[in-house]
């Protein structure tokens, strides 16, 4: 499609706009859709995706998995919870059990996801307009460059996995109404069940049901009607409550302090910029630096707000249903990312995802009503088509071409800066590319100008602290992470990382502390209460270390340095016997630690097992033979034989 000339394609789409076959459409949907992200299948993990997937300790087996349901997961901060949806992790899991880190697999099933959402685009446009009118509402759902996001970041699968259950739901239920059969009704209960599983857009479902009831269902608001709602209603009242007790702990945006106004300003902003996204798709980035408004006389806000005005008065005066429908469904489906309930980002190319099946649906009713005023017109319908098809090749392209740009972090964020030179997201973001490939000096200059953009931002004092901690300078590194933390006190690599840098300050007393607190964000983490045994053993607190040491191991039992730690913490505390136990268990695991030879050797001279001490020395100094203390303890041992 990609080389085929505009009047080919033309006379292909005049052909399957003409068709009767629902499989011939279907087909070619599925395959367009596909076809337009094939570019993405040939990217690395970026984004979020190094965070959720790379370094999650939850999706590298079902055992992990089913750990999101215990207590410990729940008390996780914010940069854990999108993992609680548990939806996403559970396909997250079934990638990793077949393509293990490949990231093709990954984005393959994003790909395979909005195919289906494509045809489910179709199957839902075809309850409410014509045969061609929904097949060209899909095809531009299938091709839709803002829809490039939300399928090049394998970890932005929530957005596809909602949306499909959303309407899947509502595909289902439209047939509940108009035919009352309880399989139907059950079937749409299920698949909103999976969809507030999936993210929390899910939630304007029963508002959307009503509003079809209303406009398109024909039938009138009698009692059954209304009950029919009460467990779409009950199920979403229960998934509030569940997430407002259980993640209690959740770290809202700041913008959750602005006065009433502010929160109503920003909305229409937010909501004009959604429209402009789907409108115009061009520009799009991975960041874009909106902010919140205080004046209604902003243009970006006072614009957005005059059209919903005028729109819903001619709503009210309209008699096209169908046109009502959809243009309801698309602004209460834009409900949960305006702002209205805060969140970190104002806008992103994902958040219109799902809104974007009412504007394709309300683009498809567009075309279907001009296409009717000029029927029988020859020139006016061969330039409307041939102007539609146009569209698409461009759309096609251009998702094409976007594709590439989500290739890896480097070319995703250099695209940010070359557009908006002001994204201080986009300058960490490549400063921790740099970091990655220990280009320190290169990273350096990136993050502090991240920083000089936006002071507050977390992720870009933590990385920084990375840089002056390998550059060995350990007070500029314990004072980025104290800001890292001080910004976000859920950070738990912050912690775990300003534990680390004053332990080897020597200030233990302080690491023991920043550790406890990083145990409370990162409880399955082995190495964090290693590291925290560490620090009691060196303030000679062997008791406290040893159990430290113990939940390290059975975390994880092939954990050769919290074997070796536990011997050291045995040896201080003269219980010789368990610290040979300890590094011999070590060794099994490790056998090139030429210290746990050595401290083995010390720990069988303690018990007087001389020959079994200078075997350990010898083993020490054919793993390091420059080892010096292995020398002089077999010379001291030749001296007393």
């Amino acid at each position: 499609m990609e080389g085929g000339s505009p009047g080919h394609v033309y006379d292909v789409m005049l052909r399957l706009l003409m068709s009767n076959s629902n499989i011939i459409r279907c087909f070619t949907i599925f395959i367009v859709a596909f076809v337009a992200h094939t570019n993405t299948l040939n990217n690395g993990f970026t984004f979020d995706d190094y965070h959720y997937i790379v370094e999650s300790e939850f999706i590298k087996g079902w055992k992990d998995f089913f750990s999101v349901y215990t207590r410990d997961y729940l008390a996780l901060p914010q940069e854990k919870l999108d993992l609680t949806r548990p939806f996403m992790p559970f396909t997250l899991t079934f990638d990793y059990s077949i393509w293990g880190l490949n990231p093709f697999g990954y984005h393959l099933t994003n790909v395979i996801l909005h195919s289906l959402n494509s045809l489910a685009v179709y199957l839902l446009a075809g309850s409410i307009l014509g045969a061609g009118a929904s097949f060209a509402a899909s095809l531009i759902f299938a091709v839709h460059p803002v829809h490039v996001e939300t399928i090049a970041a394998a970890t932005f699968r929530e957005d596809l996995l909602v949306t499909f259950f959303y309407i899947t739901s509502l595909i289902f239920y439209i047939r509940f109404s108009s035919s009352s059969k309880k399989t139907y009704y059950f079937i749409s209960f299920l698949a909103f069940f999976f969809a507030l599983l999936s993210k929390e857009m899910a939630a304007t479902l029963p508002l959307v049901l009503i509003i079809y009831d209303y406009f398109l269902s024909g039938k009138p608001f009698g009692r059954k009607r209304w009950l029919s709602y009460i467990p779409f209603w009950s199920l979403l009242a229960l998934y509030l409550l569940f997430i407002y007790t259980i993640y209690s702990n959740i770290v809202v945006s700041p913008t959750i302090k602005d006065s009433i106004s502010t929160v109503l300003y920003t909305a229409s902003k937010i909501t004009g910029s959604c429209i402009k996204l789907l409108l115009i798709p061009v520009n799009l980035l991975a960041d874009y630096n909106l902010h919140s408004s205080d004046s209604f006389l902003e243009p970006s806000v006072f614009f957005p707000a005059a059209f919903i005005a005028i729109l819903s008065f001619y709503l009210f005066k309209s008699r096209n249903k169908a046109l009502s429908f959809s243009a309801i469904f698309f602004f209460i489906s834009l409900l949960p990312v305006i702002n209205l309930i805060p969140t970190f980002n104002l806008l992103a190319d994902r958040f219109v995802y799902l809104p974007s099946v009412p504007f394709c649906i309300l683009a498809g009713l567009m075309i279907s009503t001009y296409g009717k005023k000029i029927s029988g017109k020859y020139l006016l319908d061969k330039l409307s088509l041939f102007i539609f098809v146009c569209m698409l090749v461009l759309f096609f392209l251009n998702t094409l071409s976007l594709s590439k740009v989500w290739k890896n972090d480097f070319t995703l964020w250099s695209n940010v800066l070359l557009k908006n030179p002001y994204s201080a997201k986009a300058y960490a973001a490549i400063g921790i590319t740099h970091l990655k490939e220990e280009r320190d000096d290169e990273a350096l200059s990136m993050l502090i100008r991240s920083l000089e953009l936006k002071p507050d931002y977390d992720k870009a004092h933590y990385n920084l602290g990375l840089i002056y901690k390998r550059k060995g300078f350990l007070d500029a590194a314990i004072s980025e992470f104290k800001k890292a933390v001080e910004i976000n006190r859920g950070y738990g690599k912050a912690y775990f990382m300003l534990g680390l840098a004053l332990s080897e300050q020597r200030q233990y007393a302080e690491s023991i502390n920043v550790y406890e607190k990083a145990i409370k964000f990162m409880p399955q983490n082995a190495i964090l209460y290693n590291n925290l045994g560490n620090s009691y053993s060196a303030m000679r607190s062997y008791k406290k270390a040893l159990l430290q040491y113990e939940t390290a191991i059975s975390m994880d039992p092939s954990f050769a340095d919290a074997h070796y730690n536990m011997g050291n913490a045995h040896f201080k505390a003269a219980h010789y016997n368990l610290a040979i136990s300890s590094y011999e268990k070590s060794l099994a695991i490790d056998a090139s630690n030429a210290s746990a030879y050595f401290n083995l050797g010390n720990a069988f001279l303690a018990i007087g097992l001389t020959d079994e001490a200078v075997s350990a020395f010898e083993t020490t100094l054919s793993v390091d033979p420059i080892h010096e203390g292995s020398k002089v303890m077999l010379d001291r041992i030749k001296g007393w034989q």
